[in-house]
């Protein structure tokens, strides 16, 4: 269903595609591949990245080769968590402000977006307080997403001159075994205090957050927030940040009884557990599949929906509508046009206003399994970012994960997707989109 036309033009269409990814941002890729230990023992160059604000032609070029076998184990179950779920802006925004407000040792936040706009004028003085009160406060927001946004070096340099560590991630060119080329970036949006406090979820620190655009966080405490820690601490690392220390779980806390395991994306370290963990789970869904996301292109997860399809597995998903570009729209059009032929129901996502968006990355099988976080179903976020999701079968949050977001939102955001087939001289077109949607 799903099968790549034209698998030999990669060779170069591929490496053109980065290119130009990376020249629309200024950047120039490096040919070169940088040693594996120098990209994370921080003997690579620094100044010039994270200064008050290095120009839009001095981008971080890095390249290196993915990893032949992890370098790091997956995180195990945990079951020692509390867990408190947000859903939209009204919710989610003071939810993150209780997190920041709550941290008295150390306060880190990861996220792709971070804007100097209505977001950002309610965050940064907040993280400004608690660096004046002595809590230890670091900022790590993706160079692609966030450099450019109007007012990112004032918004650094504000945060800088507090007492803040701000910092970007690189971007960075990843050669696979394949030899195709991919970007890897942080997609991830971690925001944690203290060492036994987390909020995982999909919300961006920028306007539309803040007022319409739809996602969740679950603010959690307990083992599972120490885990998120870790793996920021491992993104703060690859970041050149140095080697991060932060508070333990007080012994013997018993924080409550939610299950909850933690998934990444995590390219720099051999690392495909989000990818794994999905594909898993739609082969062995039993009876139903229910989707929110802001993208469903991968070829992978198609066609694994396309087999639970076959064996009689309920599949419901909500995509972006009005808000969503053309491409997009379009890819959508091409890519599950097939599977509503077998039986799934797709609709789009019909906000307030009528420009709100869709970002949720939301999935749950068989109404006992649920996972929520930054992983879209594209495949840059299951084979290049950092990407961090939780998957949960604790009873009361799939429930509440169900009812609150995805029911509300079928039942009463949402218009039917009407699907059409193109005319026979738009098809070539179609067939490009699908050769490209890797690095859309």
């Amino acid at each position: 269903m799903t099968t790549k036309p034209l698998v030999p033009a990669m060779r170069w269409v591929a490496p053109a595609l980065t290119v130009m990814l990376l020249a629309s941002c200024g950047v120039k890729p490096q040919t070169v591949p940088i040693a594996a230990e120098d990209l994370f023992n921080g003997t690579v160059r620094d100044s010039a990245f994270n200064d008050d604000g290095p120009g839009l032609n001095e981008a971080p070029e890095e390249s290196f080769q993915l990893p032949s076998r992890p370098r790091r184990q997956a995180s195990p179950r945990t079951r020692n968590n509390s867990a408190s779920l947000s859903v939209g802006p009204r919710e989610n925004v003071p939810a993150l402000e209780a997190v920041i407000k709550s941290a008295t040792k150390t306060l880190y936040l990861e996220t792709f977006n971070f804007g100097n706009d209505s977001m950002g004028q309610r965050i940064v003085p907040l993280l400004k307080a608690k660096a004046k009160e002595g809590v230890e406060v670091k900022v790590l927001a993706d160079y692609l997403g966030s450099r450019f946004l109007p007012g990112a070096k004032a918004m650094a340099s504000e945060l800088r001159e507090a007492g803040v560590e701000f910092r970007y991630y690189p971007i960075r060119t990843i050669r696979k075994d394949d030899q195709r080329l991919g970007v890897n970036i942080t997609h991830r949006k971690l925001y944690l205090a203290d060492g036994d406090r987390g909020m995982v979820g999909g919300m961006n620190l920028k306007a539309a957050f803040d007022t319409k655009d739809q996602d969740v966080l679950i603010d959690f405490r307990g083992e599972v927030a120490q885990q998120f820690h870790v793996e920021f601490a491992r993104d703060w690392f690859f970041a050149r940040g140095g080697k991060l220390e932060f508070p333990g779980l007080q012994p013997g806390m018993q924080y409550g009884a939610v299950d909850a395991a933690v998934f990444v994306t995590s390219a720099p370290e051999g690392r495909f557990e989000a990818r794994d963990m999905t594909y898993r789970a739609i082969e062995n869904a039993q009876s139903e599949i229910v989707i929110e996301q802001q993208y469903i292109t991968d070829d992978g997860i198609l066609e694994r929906l396309d087999g639970a399809l076959r064996r009689g597995v309920k599949v419901q998903a909500i995509v972006p509508g009005e808000s969503s570009s053309k491409v997009f729209k379009r890819l959508h059009t091409v890519k599950l046009n097939a599977l509503s032929k077998l039986g799934a129901e797709f609709r789009l996502y019909n906000g307030t206003p009528a420009d709100a968006h869709a970002h949720t990355k939301y999935m749950a099988i068989d109404g006992n399994w649920a996972t929520v976080g930054s992983t879209n179903h594209d495949t840059r976020a299951l084979f290049d970012n950092q990407e961090i999701s939780l998957a949960t079968s604790d009873g009361a949050m799939v429930q509440s994960l169900r009812t609150r977001l995805f029911d509300h939102d079928w039942n009463n955001a949402t218009t039917v997707f009407k699907f059409k087939e193109y005319p026979w001289y738009q098809k070539p077109f179609n067939r490009l989109l699908d050769i490209f949607d890797y690095y859309l």
